[in-house]
């Protein structure tokens, strides 16, 4: 990774009249400024460190690891290694935490106040999600693999799956008499309304066509 030193000899200057290009200080001539800018946009990675001084940003990331969370989650493994990969891809670093409860906002109030990140990917997202509450009043930007299921998933960035349909049985089961293909296994999700929602439905489905099965059952 290249260094402040890189930086300098390839520009041909000192170290520190880098440092004082880079914090924009210093009575430094307009031609060695540019010198030294263009060397700083060639290297790429110092450029980004640059920008973060000038910006008084981290260029950091936060995400947190939910202690709570089952040890193989193939989803959520696959998706902390894309925030990686497309992280360092625009010069930034993820810092990857700990936390006893990842919807505890107090990790994430001391994070943002100490400048420690820039802004937060939220996972294990629930029902009224305070998190969701706290980064939006504060200004802290982030994005979320859920949602809050409140007015304020209209106001921010999120993906999600589509938990109400993938409960309920597309109409080709639904509306047949077989009903061995339905999944109600596990009971009714209390942690996502919206996933609760699509198991609602599936019962229906299911109870109108064990109906219809008695109902031909009978008439035979």
């Amino acid at each position: 990774m290249p260094s402040i030193r890189d930086v300098a000899e390839e520009a041909g200057v000192s170290v520190a009249t880098v440092s004082l290009v880079l914090n924009e200080k210093g009575s430094i001539s307009p031609e060695t400024r540019q010198r030294v800018l263009e060397v700083v946009d060639r290297l790429g990675y110092i450029r980004s460190r640059a920008r973060s001084l000038r910006d008084n940003q981290s260029r950091v990331i936060g995400y947190a690891w939910d202690k709570q969370r089952s040890e193989f989650n193939p989803v959520l493994d696959s998706f902390l290694y894309a925030i990686l990969r497309n992280a360092e891809a625009h010069g930034r670093n993820v810092l990857v935490f700990s936390a006893e409860d990842s919807t505890d906002v107090a990790i994430y109030r001391e994070l943002a106040a100490a400048k420690r990140v820039d802004g937060f990917v939220l996972s294990h997202t629930v029902q009224d999600d305070p998190r969701f509450v706290y980064l939006h009043e504060a200004g802290v930007p982030f994005v979320a693999f859920g949602r809050s299921n409140t007015p304020l998933d209209d106001e921010v960035f999120w993906v999600d799956v589509d938990g109400q349909a993938g409960r309920t049985p597309p109409p080709s089961i639904s509306s047949s008499t077989d009903t061995s293909r339905s999944d109600l296994s596990g009971g009714r999700p209390a942690r996502c309304p919206v996933t609760a929602a699509g198991w609602d439905t599936c019962v229906r489905c299911v109870s109108a066509g064990t109906r219809r099965l008695r109902n031909t059952t009978s008439g035979s």
